[in-house]
């Protein structure tokens, strides 16, 4: 059940940030540019949309094939996180959350890596994706309730970590 509740989180981590750049696209293309990469404004709605689907299919469906497919997303995430920390700081955002100062910190590599972790272990498991309590009103509602808010956590602390890297380095 743990297993189930963090691939839960991982995938809803996947709504918000796909969002985002849906929203606001700009900022992931200039975030890929940044590196070296290709990115426009279609690239970054597409990783967006990708994004949003792929949260959607795990979450609802929670296939073989949509738990790897989210392992591909965040796996490439964190190819991306270490060609930007051999940058050497010219990102100035990641793009997860469509505002211009959320630098990649060392909280994105621990999530995404975690995220990958997760996937691994889930696919090994007899049964991948997210179990759901078969007739428990209350396990829905306990499951719903811990996956918003580690959802919730962890886009506050990616969105948060330049600013709470900030706070422990003074």
């Amino acid at each position: 059940m743990m297993l189930d509740v963090t691939l839960g989180i991982f995938a809803g981590l996947l709504l918000p940030t796909g969002w985002a750049k849906l929203r606001r696209p700009y900022e992931t293309s200039r975030a890929l540019r940044s590196v070296g990469w290709p990115g426009n404004r279609s690239i970054a709605f597409s990783l967006g949309l990708i994004e949003v689907v792929v949260a959607i299919w795990v979450l609802t469906i929670g296939s073989t094939m949509a738990v790897a497919t989210m392992g591909v997303l965040y796996a490439g995430f964190l190819v991306w996180l270490t060609v930007a920390f051999r940058a050497g700081g010219v990102v100035s955002s990641c793009g997860c959350s469509a505002t211009p100062d959320t630098p990649p910190t060392a909280a994105h590599v621990t999530i995404n890596a975690m995220a990958v972790t997760a996937v691994v272990l889930n696919m090994s498991s007899s049964q991948p994706g997210v179990a759901l309590p078969a007739n428990s009103i209350v396990g829905w509602v306990a499951l719903v309730f811990v996956i918003v808010v580690g959802i919730w956590l962890s886009f506050t602390v990616i969105t948060s970590g330049a600013r709470l890297t900030g706070i422990v380095k003074s």
